[in-house]
C-alpha cells in the first residue's frame, strides 16, 4: 500500500492528523465537487478529469515536474507526472485540477479537504450507491480502484448502510 492510498483512506474514516484537520465537512466536500461538476457541464457523471480543466478554463494541462509530487495545480495550471493506467493519471489531474479550482473560486482547501472533493469526484456521494465495489470501479475508469472503494465505503457509513434510490450503470455514463 502506498503512503497516498494509506492516507487518503484514513482521512476518509475520519482519522486526521492534527497538522492539517480539514477547515471543511464530508458534506461540504460534496458541494465543491457538485460545483465542479455544474460549472464544467460535461453530460456525463465521470468525464476525463481532464475534460473538466478545460471545460473550467485551465489553460494547460500536461504532463511535467511538479515540485517533488505527482501532481500540482499552481498558477491556473495542472501539471502531473504521466501514468500507463489512466485511473492514476486521472487522479493526479483530479487532484491538480481541485487545487487549481480552490485557488481560484477562494475556497482555502487544506490538503485533508482537497482529498475530500477528490474523493467526491471519483464517487459523488448524492447518487445511489452500486450493490458492489465492483459497480462503482467499472462505472468510473479515471479514478483508482482503491479510491472508489474507500469513497463508497465512507459513504455507506455516513448513511448507515441505507441506500437512497437504486443504482444502474446506466444513470452514469
Amino acid at each position: 500500500m502506498t503512503l497516498v492510498r494509506e492516507y487518503v483512506e484514513r482521512a476518509l474514516r475520519g482519522e486526521f492528523d492534527e497538522s492539517n484537520m480539514p477547515r471543511y465537512s464530508p458534506s461540504e466536500w460534496a458541494r465543491f465537487a457538485r460545483e465542479i461538476r455544474v460549472r464544467s457541464k460535461r453530460p456525463v457523471t465521470f468525464p476525463s478529469p481532464s475534460h473538466w480543466g478545460r471545460a473550467l478554463g485551465i489553460d494547460r494541462c500536461d504532463t511535467g515536474p511538479c515540485c517533488g509530487s505527482t501532481a500540482c495545480g499552481a498558477h491556473g495550471e495542472i501539471v502531473y507526472q504521466d501514468d500507463p493506467d489512466s485511473r492514476v493519471r486521472g487522479q493526479r489531474i483530479t487532484f491538480a485540477l481541485v487545487q487549481v479550482v480552490s485557488d481560484r473560486w477562494g475556497w482555502g482547501l487544506t490538503l485533508n479537504d482537497t482529498l475530500g472533493v477528490v474523493a467526491e469526484l471519483a464517487w459523488p456521494s448524492d447518487i445511489p450507491l452500486p450493490l458492489t465495489d465492483e459497480e462503482a470501479i467499472a462505472a468510473n475508469p479515471y479514478a483508482p480502484a482503491w479510491l472508489i472503494r474507500a469513497q463508497v465505503q465512507r459513504v455507506r457509513r455516513a448513511r448507515g448502510n441505507v441506500n437512497f434510490g437504486e443504482f444502474s450503470p446506466g444513470q452514469v455514463r
